[in-house]
């Protein structure tokens, strides 16, 4: 289970989470993350379906990311020097 904590007065967020076992991990976010995680919470709080929601915005998070570049199979600028021979580089 995962919860949003905020001040208003203060503008400061914790995230807080279960990590089984009784534990409970409190990370402080920071203050510029504020006005996100208050437009999140209410999203979540007015949301018909909660898990739905959270599924969509990891999707979106997730799907911004650049994927990794394999460089064994993408070109690229490199020209082996067995393929110089010939051009003139002049």
């Amino acid at each position: 289970m995962i919860s949003i904590i905020q001040d208003d007065k203060t503008q400061r967020s914790w995230v807080c989470r279960e990590l089984g076992g009784g534990i409970v991990k409190l990370t402080k976010c920071p203050k510029k993350d504020f006005p996100y995680l208050r437009l999140l919470a209410s999203l979540i709080r007015d949301s018909k379906n909660p898990d739905e929601l959270m599924k969509y915005v990891v999707q979106e998070i997730e799907g911004n990311k650049p994927k990794p570049t394999n460089w064994d199979v993408e070109p690229g600028f490199f020209i082996p020097p067995e393929e110089l021979d010939g051009l003139d580089l002049t």
